[in-house]
């Protein structure tokens, strides 16, 4: 079995409700851009299983109704965003300023 189904398996109904909306805020999302129909298909469910998973832990158990999903998954994204940021600047070279003003 894959993951998405042995994680599938222990899930309560409430639960799967969550995973049913996340997909389905994803796929609205993912309709938007130029990737392919089978890619999206491929990865929207254990994507939004993963989703689900962080949004339990962040709100530690909590039931949530689709507003507040919305809400969290903002707020996952923009961590995500963030700490992308934060390592392609890291990442970056240093300017001819910046090692000057290091000598």
């Amino acid at each position: 079995m894959t993951m998405t189904q042995n994680y599938r398996m222990c899930l309560t109904e409430a639960r799967k409700r969550n995973v049913r909306l996340i997909a389905r805020l994803l796929n609205d999302s993912a309709s938007k851009t130029k990737l392919p129909v089978a890619k999206l298909s491929a990865k929207l469910p254990l994507v939004a299983y993963k989703m689900e998973y962080r949004i339990h832990e962040l709100t530690r158990g909590r039931v949530l109704d689709e507003k507040a999903i919305k809400m969290c998954l903002l707020h996952l994204i923009s961590q995500a965003h963030r700490r992308r940021k934060q390592r392609n600047q890291s990442n970056a070279q240093p300017s001819a300023a910046t090692i000057v003003a290091a000598v």
